[in-house]
């Protein structure tokens, strides 16, 4: 294949598991000869880490107010860089970028859907989806599906690309980042933990985890819940729910992390209780490789990754009770909860790390004749 230049537009400003893939697939790419270009709003994160990364970056503003000009802006971006690929990322990006490289006549156009709700069958979708791309990225196949059917999409024009994850070079083990984290915290030896790593946000459940423990606060004595994840104004209300459930000295959250490996290690159980809207999230993936026993709601993308009794455990969404259970079988039946984990590593190293999602890609890239 011929090294191509990959223009990338996002207009996310925080830093998620979205951002976190776009940024592994460029650094990958790069890796493999390939010249990256990002479009993103000026001074967010990936902007920033783009600039540190050495690559070209662009940094123009995404808003409704200022469209028409960040349309011939971008007009000029693809003229001057002229890609061979142009990927969007984001809602309002994908507006403006996919016409204008349409405009511009780029190669190859991509849409690329990371979260899971409905893409509804109206005359615009049908254009963005139908003629202004060339092909449709998703990362569930819950996705896949909905939008080939709804939107009535030629057949191969729309594919799951499975994140890919980049673990660290050296990764301690489980007992040596149990003791890491009680000495942190100023826990006793016996102390164990359970956790969530993520958005703090009241579509992921945290409300759900946090009754789910508490129902088994007596059962598992030395066991204490931890939240991972920016401060938040719901944050602030889970905090004040622990508190009048008289967990004050049972919970803990520890803000944004940096650098989440440790916890996934630290943890014996791994929870993800979203609601909806849940693509693949990057942090089953990284739990899964850590061996660290996963639990997480029938929602969206996640039965893709996470295949109950296999390699990991599936409750209903918004039922409390029966993640009390999940989380007492994997705790209980050690058997079990090892060849479940076993399963997920083997799985996960097999199936979506970053050579595999980039492989992916440029398959994908050269069946359109690049």
């Amino acid at each position: 294949m011929k090294k191509l230049k990959i223009l990338h537009t996002l207009s996310n400003d925080q830093w998620g598991g979205q951002e976190r893939r776009v940024y592994n697939e460029c650094r990958w790419m790069q890796a493999q000869g390939h010249q990256i270009t990002i479009v993103t709003r000026k001074g967010c994160p990936l902007y920033q880490k783009a600039i540190d990364e050495g690559w070209q970056v662009f940094g123009i503003s995404f808003n409704g107010i200022s469209a028409p000009f960040t349309f011939f802006r971008l007009l000029s971006i693809l003229k001057e860089v002229s890609p061979h690929v142009v990927n969007t990322h984001g809602n309002m990006d994908a507006k403006l970028a996919l016409p204008a490289a349409r405009q511009m006549k780029t190669p190859c156009v991509i849409l690329s859907r990371h979260i899971t709700p409905k893409v509804n069958n109206t005359w615009y979708n049908r254009l963005l989806y139908n003629r202004l791309c060339d092909l449709v990225f998703t990362t569930a196949d819950c996705t896949t599906e909905q939008v080939t059917r709804d939107l009535g999409l030629p057949k191969h024009k729309a594919h799951t690309v499975s994140s890919g994850i980049v673990p660290p070079k050296n990764l301690l083990s489980r007992k040596e980042e149990r003791s890491k984290l009680r000495e942190s915290l100023g826990h006793p030896p016996e102390t164990r933990y359970l956790g969530y790593v993520g958005r703090m946000d009241r579509d992921k459940g945290l409300s759900d985890i946090l009754e789910a423990f508490f129902s088994l606060r007596d059962i598992f004595p030395r066991h204490k819940l931890v939240f991972v994840g920016s401060a938040s104004e719901y944050g602030d209300e889970l905090r004040m729910k622990a508190d009048n459930l008289g967990l004050q000295d049972r919970v803990i959250f520890t803000g944004y992390q940096a650098d989440p490996w440790p916890y996934y290690r630290a943890f014996d159980v791994k929870i993800i209780a979203s609601r909806s809207n849940e693509g693949v999230a990057q942090s089953v993936l990284e739990s899964m490789y850590c061996r660290c026993p996963v639990i997480a709601t029938r929602i969206g993308g996640l039965p893709d990754v996470v295949h109950n009794e296999e390699n990991g455990l599936l409750v209903p969404p918004c039922d409390p009770d029966a993640l009390s259970l999940a989380i007492r079988n994997t705790l209980s039946n050690t058997v079990d909860t090892n060849r479940r984990v076993e399963a997920a590593y083997k799985y996960i190293n097999a199936s979506h790390t970053i050579t595999a999602m980039g492989k992916r890609v440029l398959d994908l890239l050269q069946e359109k004749g690049l």
